[in-house]
């Protein structure tokens, strides 16, 4: 059986204000988080009560210059891209634990990219 309820819209989506419950709800928006060339940033996600193994999003305007994405010291190849978005799973081999989970993110390229982390909620 599978036992959670997963929310309509993904962390990547605008966020509604009509079905978001002001008791317990967490809004995750975590679109287009900018992280400039030869920069390190550090992010909290907040994850929920199904694991969640994420997809990364990245976006960048001279995708010639990515090379690699480095989240948690583990590090991904993102040559390639040819333009816009690139998608590619989760790369660490643990999913996103329920509450806070810091995510370091370095970009080794020389221009600034946005990175988006998406995953859908899901509850008991």
């Amino acid at each position: 059986a599978y036992p959670y309820k997963k929310a309509i819209s993904d962390t990547a989506s605008d966020w509604l204000w009509d079905p978001f419950c002001f008791e317990n709800g967490v809004i995750r928006e975590y679109k287009d988080m900018k992280v400039e060339a030869g920069e390190e940033k550090e992010f909290l996600i907040i994850g929920c009560a199904m694991p969640v193994y994420p997809k990364i999003l990245v976006f960048s305007d001279a995708p010639e210059s990515m090379r690699e994405l480095v989240i948690n010291d583990v590090s991904t190849d993102i040559s390639g891209v040819t333009s816009g978005y690139v998608s590619f799973p989760w790369p660490l081999s643990y999913p996103l634990s329920d509450g806070e989970n810091k995510i370091r993110i370095e970009n080794t390229s020389s221009h600034s990219v946005l990175v988006s982390i998406v995953f859908a909620e899901g509850r008991l």
